[in-house]
Formats: C-alpha cells, sequence, structure tokens
C-alpha cells in the first residue's frame, strides 16, 4: 500500500487475488445475495464490514470477511510505518 491515493475497494481486491481468493464485480441480484455464504462491504471508514442481514436472508461473520479484514489493517500499519520511518511529517517524528 505504498500509494496513498488507492481506495479501500482495490486494497481488498488486491489482498484477495494475493491469498488466491476469486473476486466478482458487477451487478448482483437479491437472489444472488440470498445465496451467498458471505457478504460484505468495504469503504474507507468501516474497511471491512461483514452484513448480517439482507431483508430475511440471515448471514454470519465468514472466515472471508475476518481475513480481509486482518490483511487489510496490517497493510495500512506498515504504510503508516513506512511513512513515520521517513521521518518528520504530519506524524511526527517517531511518533
Amino acid at each position: 500500500m505504498r500509494n496513498p491515493g488507492r481506495i479501500t475497494r482495490g486494497i481488498i481486491i488486491e489482498l484477495a487475488g494475493r491469498e488466491g481468493l476469486s473476486v466478482k464485480e458487477g451487478a448482483f441480484t437479491r437472489a444472488d445475495l440470498y445465496s451467498a455464504e458471505e457478504v460484505f462491504v468495504t469503504n474507507t471508514t468501516m474497511e471491512v464490514m461483514p452484513v448480517s442481514k439482507v431483508d430475511s436472508q440471515k448471514y454470519t461473520v465468514g472466515k472471508i470477511a475476518k481475513l480481509l479484514r486482518t490483511f487489510y489493517r496490517q497493510e495500512v500499519n506498515a504504510y503508516v510505518s513506512h511513512i513515520k520511518a521517513e521521518g518528520p511529517s504530519l506524524w511526527g517524528q517517531g511518533d
């Protein structure tokens, strides 16, 4: 995550690919969602947020969302550490 212009969704897709997980992007119907084993959304604020219910269809928090959230946090932490190591910045020195 060396490019601060990258967005969360793109990082998550990249991390999934590194782990051999297939990612499908497109327009999905409710039937597609109802048949899914796991559903989650991504954005900058929530990062990877499991969806627990769509209409009456309930989902448990699955391994994929947990795994991607962990990898995403590791990627962000590595990026912040790299920026801090470059020296004085808005992060301060060594803070």
